[in-house]
């Protein structure tokens, strides 16, 4: 970030102290501010001022960053906020919380110059405003390479109790008949069988000519063939038909349309017998033929 090219936002950031109530939120907004403070001159005591009303009812991660920010100011404008560090660093002296009171007499130590004060009062600026380098983010998921994809120390990107590494490649490709397993596939054992099959074995048993139709000889010819096919074309429909419904009434029904259809066959076959004899000469012919002899 280039604090000088964006302190219009760390100014916005100043502006939101008064409406964000997240202590997280607030205590990064004093950090940037006390980093940055150099660059917004103005600004940032003035954030220090409400932060000091605030300090008692305030968390305590934000009251860390209070103290923070007043040890920074100190040392880059003490003019303007001497007492008001000094305000802060009186109110954390007396905190609840000893990591606040171990804080305050630490930095007080540090910035304040007294006669008991060490080397290290030297050099407090240095080591409240350095140079920080920027933050290096790095994948949570760089380490898990070496772990089994989908094992619990993958998930847990450590060696869990009784994991197994997986074996490297074979430098020699092994038996490809290691590969073949038989397979031995289990047919079901059906013990009630279908209706429709009930019914296909009830039509093998019947004949297919009728014993009528074995009596009329060798008579028939072509056409009673082509008869009988057209009928039990229509009569293996019916039967189709009929084989979808499970019910009795429907094979009632079927056995008597097939009934039908056998006598209509027989009807035919007698009357392609009897149109087949020789018929007598009419009257009428007989009387023609008497006026031709007389002519």
């Amino acid at each position: 970030m280039q604090p000088e090219q964006h302190s219009d936002i760390i100014k916005h950031m100043a502006k939101l102290t008064d409406n964000i109530q997240v202590p997280m939120a607030r205590a990064s907004i004093l950090w940037l501010i006390g980093e940055y403070c150099e660059h917004v001159p103005k600004i940032a005591p003035d954030v220090l001022r409400k932060m000091a009303k605030t300090f008692t009812n305030e968390e305590d991660i934000v009251k860390l960053q209070i103290i923070n920010l007043a040890a920074k100011l100190y040392l880059t404008n003490s003019k303007q906020t001497k007492l008001l560090t000094q305000y802060v660093l009186n109110l954390a002296k007396y905190d609840q919380n000893y990591d606040i009171r171990d804080r305050a007499r630490f930095i007080r130590q540090l910035i304040v110059p007294t006669d008991k004060s060490g080397a290290l009062s030297k050099y407090a600026k240095k080591l409240f405003l350095a140079l920080k380098p920027a933050p290096i983010l790095e994948s949570p998921f760089k380490d898990r390479d070496h772990f089994q994809l989908g094992s619990l120390s993958h998930l847990l990107n450590a060696k869990a109790g009784g994991y197994q590494v997986l074996p490297d490649w074979p430098e020699a490709a092994p038996d490809p008949s290691v590969r073949n397993v038989e397979v031995k596939e289990s047919v079901p054992e059906w013990t009630k069988c279908s209706s429709r099959e009930k019914r296909k074995e009830k039509k093998a048993d019947k004949p297919f000519y009728s014993d009528s139709e074995g009596e009329s000889g060798p008579t028939e010819s072509a056409d009673s063939v082509s008869d009988t096919a057209s009928g039990s074309e229509s009569g293996s429909g019916s039967e189709e038909s009929g084989s979808g419904s499970e019910s009795e009434e429907s094979n009632e029904e079927s056995e008597s349309a097939s009934e039908e259809e056998e006598k209509k066959k027989k009807k035919k076959n007698v009357e392609k017998i009897k149109a087949r004899k020789p018929v007598p000469e009419s009257e009428s012919e007989q009387s023609s033929g008497e006026d031709e002899k007389k002519r």
